[in-house]
């Protein structure tokens, strides 16, 4: 779960910096959420709560110095835990295949689908969770399913879903 945080959010702050810089709001705010989302469940309790702030801060558009303070203090917060992380992790494991539980893989499936009909960035935090028994109960449609979920075009995403779940009827 480390190694996948540091390599999920080792771009936040480019990305983030990026879509204020564009005023895609929607974007910066959602790339938030995922923090606060991915740094709860690592524990990073101090960093959640800053991406919780600046994710308000976004969304109640706040005066651009506040929200750049924040983000700023964010940043140095969340590149301070990539590095200790990076510095102290033990190479990752090789993957290890998953015994499909049908009953499980269904109810996974069935909250993405509500969460991407919902327009729910959670989905996002299901994914990182969840990520390897998708990918290998649906090889050929996981990269559709990750790809619209990483760029937030839940749309897509849920077609795919849709689509490798009626592939995968017995």
């Amino acid at each position: 779960m480390l190694h996948k945080f540091v390599a999920s959010q080792s771009s936040f702050l480019p990305e983030i910096t990026q879509a204020l810089g564009e005023k895609d709001y929607g974007f910066a705010e959602r790339l938030a959420h995922t923090l606060k989302g991915v740094a709860g469940n690592i524990g990073a309790q101090e960093l959640q709560q800053e991406a919780a702030e600046l994710e308000k801060a976004i969304k109640e558009q706040w005066p651009q110095p506040e929200v750049e303070n924040l983000l700023t203090n964010l940043g140095d917060r969340l590149d301070n835990l990539i590095a200790q992380l990076t510095g102290n992790l033990p190479p990752e494991p090789a993957t290890v295949a998953i015994t499909l539980d049908q009953g499980q893989l269904e109810e996974i499936c069935d909250h993405l689908a509500q969460l991407l009909g919902e327009d729910d960035a959670e989905a996002a935090d299901l994914l990182q969770n969840h990520g390897d028994l998708l990918r290998q109960a649906f090889p050929d449609h996981y990269p559709a399913i990750a790809a619209g979920i990483n760029n937030f075009d839940f749309e897509a995403a849920l077609a795919a879903l849709t689509t490798a779940r009626q592939f995968s009827q017995p």
